[in-house]
């Protein structure tokens, strides 16, 4: 409904293009309610699918603007936390916060304010922004895919430390593909 109103009101035109961009996510939310109804589980990913179901809508002017937005909270989130890696591996304190649950007594993260580093048995994984290495490694290789082209040799370089420093294999794998 909501971006029903944003195509009529806001974009003032009413294309095959977006009306698909609005019935295939609604689709999805339904089947997603439904499944969430019968086991009684409420998932956050609606949240994330109602992100992207707005993002799509938006024009392509603002849509470059977010990712290169993006793409720069990005490159900083890895500087700093390589500087904070760096810090860790000297030994100094940082502020500890539980893993998911305080079970994984042997998993831990390391906050430095909204960035983080991830302790998996003792073993330390760069997040950044994210809540798992794995999510900001494939981040860095397909944000170093999308600026190929653009890239500076320094953001190529601070690309692949991201991918190095959190451990991620589908980030190595999407880079050298």
């Amino acid at each position: 409904c909501i971006a029903l109103v944003y195509i009529v009101f806001v974009q003032k035109k009413v294309t095959c293009k977006n009306m698909i961009l609005c019935l295939l996510p609604t689709i999805y939310i339904i089947l997603i309610l439904m499944r969430e109804e019968e086991s009684g589980y409420f998932s956050y990913s609606i949240v994330s699918i109602v992100a992207i179901y707005i993002f799509l809508l938006l024009s392509d002017k603002i849509k470059i603007k977010i990712v290169q937005a993006f793409y720069v909270v990005v490159l900083v989130s890895i500087v700093i936390c390589t500087f904070a890696y760096v810090y860790l591996l000297f030994g100094f304190p940082a502020k500890i916060v539980s893993y998911y649950t305080e079970t994984y007594i042997t998993n831990y993260y390391y906050q430095f304010g909204p960035l983080a580093i991830l302790s998996s048995d003792g073993l330390l994984r760069m997040c950044g922004p994210f809540n798992e290495g794995g999510n900001l490694g494939t981040t860095c290789a397909f944000l170093y895919a999308i600026f190929d082209k653009k890239n500076t040799r320094i953001e190529k370089i601070i690309l692949i430390i991201g991918i190095s420093l959190s451990f991620s294999l589908a980030g190595w794998i999407l880079l050298l593909i």
